[in-house]
């Protein structure tokens, strides 16, 4: 099973999503360790990795704002890797202008 982060405006299925990340069960560890740097709403609802979830343009900014301070710090490699997963999927989407949902699949 696998959690997928597409773009696309909330609401309006005419619109096809672009998918832009996806990470596997395993990989929610990496995300749980994050969450003991920061406390994050946007990390406690995927590391929930069975709900769907949507993200609006606040959420996202949030989100980025919360996560980016972590790039400075040591960080094993899979924490690293998630970290750069979820700030490119939230950048995309930021920079699209459109929701994040983050889909169980």
């Amino acid at each position: 099973m696998a959690y997928d982060l597409l773009v696309r405006p909330n609401g309006i299925s005419e619109i096809k999503p672009e998918f832009v990340a996806q990470f596997e069960f395993k990989e929610v560890a990496s995300i749980c360790r994050l969450l003991k740097r920061v406390d994050s709403d946007f990390l406690h609802r995927i590391a929930g990795y069975y709900e769907d979830h949507v993200f609006d343009l606040a959420a996202i900014d949030t989100a980025l704002s919360q996560l980016f301070p972590l790039i400075t710090l040591k960080l094993q490699a899979d924490e690293e890797a998630m970290l750069h997963k979820l700030l490119a999927a939230l950048s995309f989407a930021k920079w699209r202008g459109l929701d994040l949902h983050g889909l169980a699949a």
